[in-house]
């Protein structure tokens, strides 16, 4: 029997999903608590049908939740967050739960911590029942956003329609809450227990003096773990992911190994897979895997927040040629692009959205707009003025005209300013005392107060939350308060995040209370230590980007991580870039944007879901025919939704063409002579 790693922390939850029936091997030991799934509940769906998706039938859960209700939960919300579960958008057809049906088998899930210390992790490995013993493979998936263990669920209809397991990780960042008002935060399965237990929990914010001060003149925050660790664990993900390999072949061996350890690599062979964080985990993952046996065979991702290391040896530098532009600029870090946006992406979004610009949502921008004018930050002599200029600015910046459409929902999300705050705490490595440019996390009632986290969402929480907080009190409310803003719509706090990444003082910013922290050093070295430095060391490679993504622009992830290793690697790359026209970054906005969001645009958008699984397929063949089969050139594919809604795998097909074995010079991308071409395609 194969010893448990020295990086669990604590207790393995092991749960059987074998038709209500339990298997008598493995899991031996008091670090294992067993358990068993109902005949109804699978790896995949929890046993959620494809109907309750598309009709948005959420699962129920009691008042005083069991692990298994907040599980369901959080499949369904993650899944429903990533994938277009609308039957126009092909569910049941070209994606969901039902390609697989029910899927047997067994689940792991631990906490794990590096040997240096840091926050805890969570890592998980699902196995099916059919797993593949004769040409074994592991998927990972590493969870996308600041989403708890299953936030890459989704990634699963691939990976058990091949019969391989998953080695997931929820990236060290959530579910990770802790209520300061009644001090609840999370154990491993999800269920509420108080900080003051001594159960491992996810995240709990430390006692101190700082604290009670800081819950006296503001109650009703959440300290968050993504933003108040004070680890920057971005930095980490690379190896949370080779961590979470490592769990799944020790899962693997204990539950079929048969006493013996079979599955071993380089037998076992690994693609490490990953969308949006997950895809840029992946990538770091790969950078990473310097051992002597490495753990990673391939690579695919997509939409991945990379961030690209500048080249700043002159000689070395490649520019990116598109559509008659020529970038020299590219390669800005995340930080760079979500505080630029939210200085002008909320003003710019009043060019694009046609509603009525009296309502609150267009009003808002137009403050917005008005407050960056008074900072000279824009000249226009009216919105519309302001806003045109606004957008200019944000295509000069480097983000495409093809993510027009997106800039308004962002807004309307909040996006901005809650990954503003969330990251900019995580960089600089400050505590929630700190109180980053007077940004804090809360619950907010009907006119956007603090209040107290109602019990029933408390107990439900890491089957809502996203690990950022918003999602779980209402679409278009983030909970970032702004406890320093003179006026409701005061751009303060976008300027002060701006201001630690540029190191230009802003007129009328917020003030960075940070005692005794060097925000903007320590925001510099936390950016530099989540640079990726585009080494996959001959690894074979797909990333796949949409065009139409406002989030993270190509221009400074895909498109600048390929040019990075092909300037690093040079001709010992194996890595294809496929840009998809008419991709974005959230498959789960396409059912929105026609009939909410009209005002928006016509709806092009297609899924990049069914690359990204396409690209995996591409992937296996490629690595279990030892090469024979090559992967696609890089390239330009273009999406359409003429033939929509995809209800046959036909009509999905006649929108969506495979990749191009020989794509034509019209869609071919290239890099020559320190330069990066991308046709329009």
């Amino acid at each position: 029997m194969a010893e448990v790693p020295d990086f669990i922390v604590e207790r393995i939850i092991v749960t059987d999903y074998l038709g209500g029936k339990a298997s008598g091997a493995g899991a031996k030991g008091d670090r294992f608590v067993r358990g068993v799934g109902g005949p109804d509940d699978d790896l995949q769906s929890a046993g959620i049908t494809d109907e309750q998706f598309i009709r948005g039938n959420r699962p129920g859960v009691a008042a005083a939740p069991i692990a298994a209700e907040i599980r369901r939960l959080a499949i369904f919300n993650d899944y429903s967050g990533l994938i277009d579960t609308s039957k126009a958008g092909g569910l049941g057809v070209i994606s969901g739960p039902s390609t697989k049906g029910l899927v047997h088998g067994r689940e792991y899930l631990a906490f794990a911590r590096l040997p240096n210390g840091g926050p805890v992790f969570t890592v998980m490995a699902q196995i099916p029942a059919d797993f593949d013993r004769q040409q074994p493979m592991i998927m990972t998936a590493p969870s996308s956003g600041s989403r708890g263990i299953y936030g890459a669920i989704s990634m699963a209809e691939w990976a058990f329609l091949n019969k391989c397991a998953i080695a997931y990780t929820d990236k060290g960042t959530s579910p990770g809450m802790h209520d300061l008002d009644s001090g609840g935060v999370y154990g491993l399965d999800g269920l509420r227990i108080n900080s003051s237990d001594p159960q491992e929990a996810t995240f709990k914010v430390p006692d101190s003096p700082d604290l009670d001060a800081y819950k006296s003149a503001l109650p009703h925050r959440l300290g968050v773990k993504h933003a108040h660790s004070q680890a920057n664990i971005e930095a980490h993900w690379g190896q949370y992911v080779l961590y979470s390999i490592r769990f799944c072949l020790f899962c693997l061996n204990d539950w079929l190994g048969d006493g013996g350890t079979p599955f071993e690599r380089p037998r076992t062979k690994v693609i490490a897979a990953g969308v949006s964080n997950g895809g840029g985990a992946a990538l770091r993952a790969a950078e990473q895997d310097l051992a002597g046996a490495p753990l990673i065979d391939g690579v695919v991702v997509s939409e991945p927040q990379v961030q690209p290391r500048p080249i700043l040896n002159s000689s070395q530098a490649f520019a990116i040629r598109y559509d008659g532009r020529t970038l020299s600029d590219h390669s800005r870090s995340f930080m760079d692009t979500i505080t630029f946006m939210d200085m002008y992406a909320p003003c710019a979004a009043f060019a694009i959205d046609t509603s009525d610009p009296s309502s609150p949502v267009q009003q808002r921008r137009v403050r917005h707009g008005l407050h960056l004018t008074a900072h000279g930050l824009l000249k226009g002599s009216n919105p519309g003025e302001q806003a045109r200029e606004a957008l200019a600015l944000v295509h000069q910046y480097g983000v495409l005209p093809e993510a027009d459409l997106l800039l308004p929902v962002l807004d309307w999300l909040g996006m901005w300013r809650l990954l503003a705050t969330v990251f900019a705490n995580a960089h600089a490595k400050t505590s929630i005392t700190d109180h980053l440019c007077g940004q804090s996390i809360a619950p907010v009632d009907a006119h956007g107060l603090p209040k107290a986290l109602p019990p029933t969402i408390a107990a439900q929480l890491c089957g809502w939350g996203n690990g950022l907080g918003y999602s779980i009190l209402g679409v278009g409310n983030t909970n970032v308060i702004d406890d320093q803003a003179a006026t409701p719509a005061s751009a303060g706090a976008a300027l002060c995040f701006r201001s630690l990444v540029t190191g230009v003082p802003y007129r009328g910013q917020n003030a960075v209370e940070a005692p005794g922290v060097d925000a903007p050093s320590m925001m510099a070295t936390g950016i530099d230590a989540v640079r990726a430095n585009g080494n996959l060391r001959g690894k074979p490679a797909i990333i796949l980007h949409g065009r139409s993504d406002p989030l993270l622009p190509p221009n400074h992830t895909s498109r600048a991580y390929y040019g990075l290793n092909k300037t690093v690697e040079g001709a010992a790359s194996k890595l294809s870039y496929v840009e998809v026209v008419n991709g974005n970054h959230f498959d789960s906005f396409i059912p929105l944007l026609g009939p909410f969001f009209p005002m928006f645009g016509p709806n092009t958008l297609i899924p990049m879901h069914y690359y990204f699984e396409q690209a995996l397929t591409r992937m296996r063949d490629h690595l279990l025919s030892n090469g024979a089969k090559a992967l696609p050139p890089s390239q330009v594919v273009v999406g359409a939704t003429a033939h929509k809604p995809w209800n046959t795998l036909r009509k999905a097909q006649a929108d969506m063409p495979d990749f191009e074995d020989n794509p034509p010079a019209s869609s071919s991308i290239t890099f020559d002579s320190k330069v990066l071409n991308v046709p329009k395609g």
